[in-house]
C-alpha cells in the first residue's frame, strides 16, 4: 500500500490489493476512463424551424446545471458560439436518461432517446434513429424532437498499452461496460481489442453486468457517479480520481489520483510482486524453521541458541518481505 501511494494510487484495504493480484477479469467504462473524457460538439442536427443555435441554447441552459461530461461539451459549445444561456427552472435529473425542466413555460428535455420516448415526444417524419451511430443528446421542446447533437471523443493514448500489460499480467478476460452509445463503444473496443462490450447501459444494468461475470475476482475502472454502484459490486473498484466524481472514489478500494488509466497497470503489477514476495516470504519461514526443528531434535544444541536462531529467521523473513516496498517494477 506504501508502495502504491508512490506511484500516486491510493489503496484503501489490503485485502483489495490481494485480489488485485489474483484478477482474471477487468470491466472498464469508456468515457473518461478509456477516452479521454473531454467529448467535444461534433454536429447538430435540427428539425422544424428550429436553427442550431437554437436547439444548442436550450440545451445548454439545462447542461449547465450537470456536471456531466456531455453537459460540459454542450455548455462549452455554448459559449463558443455565443448564443444565450438562460435559467432553466424545476431541473430534474433522471439517472442515466438525462434532464428535465422548464423554460419560457415549455417542457425542455436533453438526454438519451429513451427519455424522449417515455415522455411521449413526437418524432418528426425526418427524424431516422439509426443514422446517428454516434454519441448523442436529443433535445425535446413542446412535446417535439427538434435536435440532435451528436459528440467526438478520443482514446487515451495509453489504454491499449494498459490493456496489453494486463493480459501479460494474467487478465483473461477484459469488457466495456458503458452507458454510450452501441456503435461508438464497439468501434473504441475493436481499436482497443477489447471483445466484450455491453453498452448503452443504465447504472442498475452495469451492477448486473458485473455480478453475472463468472471469471473472478473481477475489477472495473471507472470515474462518474454512475460508476459508483458498480465499484463497490466489483472485487475491486479502481476509480480515476483525478477528474472523477467524489462519489466513485469514495466508492472504490483504490484510487488512482493522476490522470493516468496506466496506473492501472502499475498498481496490478505492484499487487502482484507484493504477494509473490509475501509467499517467498512464508515458505522461506516455514523451511527454515523446520530444519531448525530436525536439527534441535537431536539434542545436541542449547535451547538458547534455538531462540536466537528462530530471532534470525524472524529477520530474514522480515527483511525479505520488505524488497516488495523497494526495488525498480519490473518491465511489462
Amino acid at each position: 500500500m506504501s508502495r502504491a501511494s508512490k506511484y500516486g494510487i491510493i489503496v484503501k484495504t489490503g485485502s483489495a490489493l490481494e485480489k488485485l493480484a489474483e484478477a482474471e477479469t477487468v470491466a472498464f467504462d469508456k468515457t473518461g476512463t478509456l477516452t479521454r473524457g473531454m467529448p467535444k460538439v461534433d454536429t447538430i442536427t435540427t428539425y422544424g424551424s428550429y436553427t442550431k443555435n437554437d436547439v444548442l441554447a436550450l440545451a445548454a441552459s439545462l447542461e449547465q446545471s450537470s456536471t456531466h461530461v456531455l453537459a460540459t461539451a454542450i455548455v462549452g459549445e455554448a459559449l463558443n458560439r455565443k448564443v444565450k444561456i438562460v435559467k432553466a427552472k424545476h431541473i430534474n435529473e433522471v439517472a442515466g436518461y438525462g434532464l428535465k425542466a422548464h423554460i419560457k413555460n415549455q417542457d425542455v428535455l436533453v438526454g438519451r432517446l429513451d427519455l424522449l420516448e417515455t415522455n411521449g415526444v413526437d418524432m418528426p417524419p425526418a427524424f431516422k434513429p439509426k443514422s446517428f451511430d454516434k454519441t448523442a443528446a436529443f433535445v425535446a421542446n413542446a412535446g417535439k424532437l427538434i435536435g440532435v447533437i451528436t459528440f467526438k471523443d478520443e482514446i487515451r493514448p495509453e489504454s491499449k498499452l494498459t490493456l496489453e500489460r494486463l493480459r501479460k499480467l494474467g487478465v483473461r478476460h477484459s469488457l466495456m461496460v458503458t452507458g454510450d452509445n452501441v456503435s461508438t463503444a464497439k468501434e473504441i473496443a475493436k481499436e482497443l481489442g477489447i471483445n466484450d462490450v455491453y453498452a448503452e447501459a443504465l447504472p442498475a444494468e452495469k451492477l448486473h453486468t458485473i455480478e453475472r461475470l463468472e471469471r473472478r475476482p473481477v475489477v472495473f475502472v471507472g470515474d462518474g457517479v454512475n460508476d459508483a454502484p458498480v465499484l463497490m459490486a466489483a472485487d475491486v473498484g479502481i476509480a480515476l480520481g483525478a477528474r472523477g466524481s467524489t462519489a466513485a472514489s469514495e466508492s472504490a478500494d483504490m484510487v488512482i489520483m493522476a490522470d493516468d488509466i496506466g496506473k492501472v497497470a502499475t498498481v496490478a503489477i505492484i499487487a502482484k510482486r507484493t504477494f509473490a514476495i509475501a509467499r517467498q516470504s512464508i515458505l522461506v519461514g516455514i523451511f527454515i524453521s523446520l530444519a531448525l526443528m530436525v536439527a534441535f531434535a537431536t539434542g545436541k544444541f542449547p535451547p538458547l541458541l534455538g531462540a536466537v536462531l528462530q530471532e534470525v529467521v524472524d529477520v530474514v523473513v522480515i527483511f525479505n518481505a520488505l524488497r516488495a516496498h523497494f526495488g525498480g517494477l519490473q518491465k511489462i
